[in-house]
């Protein structure tokens, strides 16, 4: 059965911070090729991080538990009457969720580099689907 990677809202903040950085940096090697294929092939296996098994089983125990708060604070956003309460209910639920990631033995770069990974890296990403299987 195949599974769709679904990335939370705090990972594709990242993700997508993460994405736009990587296009807006200036690359001089682009001057030798101007296609800019072969440096964009080097940076591409050159970002592709490894990933423990040991990492990506706390990524996805960590996974489910932001996803749980995101449902609960979801809820409690519909009885938020001010922008200051939604505020400070976002904060909240940043600070649980950065919490809850740490509790499984991760750090918030770490997951987000995980969750980037399993994103974009096809061996990744099978290997998330099998253990999100089991």
């Amino acid at each position: 059965m195949l599974k769709t990677v679904k990335i939370t809202g705090l990972t594709a903040a990242v993700a997508a911070f993460v994405a736009v950085s990587a296009t807006a940096l200036p690359n001089n090697a682009n001057a030798q090729d101007p296609y800019g294929q072969a440096q964009e092939h080097m940076q591409h296996e050159q970002q592709q991080p490894q990933i423990s098994e040991h990492h990506l089983e706390a990524f996805i125990a960590a996974e489910q538990d932001v996803r749980t708060l995101q449902m609960q604070f979801q809820q409690q956003a519909g009885a938020v009457s001010s922008q200051e309460e939604m505020q400070q209910l976002q904060q909240q639920a940043h600070t649980q969720m950065a919490q809850a990631i740490e509790s499984n033995g991760l750090d918030v770069d770490t997951y987000n580099t995980i969750a980037n990974a399993v994103q974009t890296d096809p061996a990744i990403r099978s290997q998330y689907s099998d253990m999100v299987a089991e």
